[in-house]
């Protein structure tokens, strides 16, 4: 249909197919929530990830071709610079082999990044990779709180609690923030219960990072929205505090007054230091060995996926084989500085984008995107916070959240193309309407 003959005619039928959800959206946020949560583990025979991964590929494939390219989205030449990296690093690797297998499964989340820019072409398949991530977490806190398993022991086979608070308090502001602004009001209530599931979460998980995380997002959150929403912020805060004064006992409490603990305790079993030193004696050895690994291997580090051999050949290997309870460390000391430095602007970036975007919505009358956008940058706050005590630098999560930021842009122009027709003509090719970088 020619632009020149029906130009408003045009306009609706455009704007109607891009309110559509695509499968390949819809394909990709089940799998994301199957493989963030970990779900997958609970059925390992049926090799649901590799069997979801397929499903999203053919999908994405009957998607209309992008003209804008991939590469010039925000953050992705930096995450292909990781990956390079990481590759990079076998031949010097302290263990080879483990840096082989690390590539293959580091290969898996760079493609989830570059599915979420080919897949999300509208809001709407934004919202659908939101969901099924939010659906599948909320599945992992409900198990969570079942089972309530010990600190040390897994809820999945590759999750333990500490894990689990990560993941929760880097999707709460993904299911709240939408929860307190817009939306059918049983949508709203349907996602202020799922935020007060996770905060349950995180204060049965006993873990003082997920606890220090959980109150930074609080404040940030408040932050935010102090000025549109006073009453729903300070209703969500006595909604937050009631729930982690039900969950949270004395034992809890006490913990909790250890986390800037200096580690006094001497000849006590590993577990009862743990819990006794705080972050001094939990982190601050493994933290020191990792600086030294960094020092000793600046350009291409001791190979990735290979810090704990690292770790544990710098004491001759004797004693344990830790991770490096740190992201950042963990990339600098497996990938080299120049890897470090990447990460640190790809999270900064993408901090910025948001911001940019937010603003953006603001001055368009976007409410969805500037609420996405706005959820998305406490996001990476969160991981910023968790990721500084705990071994995610190559999260499934993180690359997720990175691929949902660096279509924003995107998104944005879309979005004001639909909203003021007239002053962005619409052009006849289908999807050339928000190919451009924003």
């Amino acid at each position: 249909m020619s632009v020149l003959v029906l130009p408003k005619g045009t306009v609706r039928i455009r704007a109607a197919r891009q309110r559509r959800i695509s499968p390949a959206a819809i394909a990709l946020g089940a799998y994301v929530g199957l493989t963030v949560a970990r779900l997958t583990d609970l059925f390992p025979g049926l090799h649901l990830a590799l069997i979801g991964a397929i499903v999203v590929l053919l999908l994405a494939v009957t998607l209309p071709p992008l003209n804008h390219p991939l590469l010039r989205h925000p953050g992705s030449r930096g995450i292909l610079a990781l990956f390079a990296l990481a590759v990079l690093s076998v031949p010097t690797s302290m263990w080879p082999s483990a840096s082989v297998n690390f590539v293959f499964d580091y290969a898996k989340t760079v493609l989830a990044f570059f599915l979420v820019l080919y897949c999300v072409r509208s809001t709407r398949d934004a919202g659908a990779i939101t969901v099924g991530l939010l659906g599948g977490v909320a599945v992992l806190a409900a198990a969570t709180l079942i089972w309530k398993p010990e600190r040390t022991t897994g809820i999945t086979s590759t999750y333990d609690s500490n894990d689990v608070a990560f993941v929760m308090n880097c999707t709460l502001p993904l299911v709240l923030i939408p929860a307190m602004t817009s939306g059918p009001t049983l949508r709203r209530l349907l996602g202020g219960l799922t935020s007060l599931l996770y905060v349950a979460t995180i204060v049965g998980s006993r873990s003082r990072a997920g606890f220090v995380t959980l109150v930074v997002v609080a404040i940030l959150i408040g932050i935010r929205l102090r000025r549109r929403h006073p009453a729903l912020v300070l209703t969500a805060g006595v909604a937050f505090s009631v729930i982690v004064l039900l969950v949270a006992g004395a034992d809890y409490w006490k913990r909790m007054a250890t986390v800037w603990s200096p580690g006094a305790t001497v000849d006590v079993p590993y577990e009862e230091s743990y819990d006794q030193g705080g972050l001094w004696t939990a982190r601050w050895t493994i933290w020191e060995t990792g600086l030294n690994l960094v020092v000793q291997n600046p350009l291409l580090g001791v190979g990735g996926g290979a810090f704990d051999v690292g770790y544990g050949l710098s004491h001759g290997g004797m004693g344990r084989w830790a991770a490096p309870h740190n992201s950042f460390l963990q990339v600098a000391a497996e990938l080299g500085v120049p890897a470090l430095v990447i990460f640190v602007v790809l999270l900064l970036g993408g901090i910025k984008v948001c911001q940019r975007v937010a603003r953006t919505a603001i001055q368009s009358q976007l409410a969805p995107l500037r609420n996405l956008a706005q959820a998305l940058e406490i996001s990476l706050f969160a991981y910023i916070v968790a990721g500084s005590a705990l071994s995610h630098a190559y999260a499934h999560l993180l690359y997720v959240v990175l691929g949902l930021v660096a279509v924003l842009p995107r998104l944005t122009e879309a979005s004001s193309a639909q909203s003021s027709p007239e002053a962005a003509p619409m052009p006849t090719r289908p999807g050339a309407s928000w190919i451009r970088r924003g």
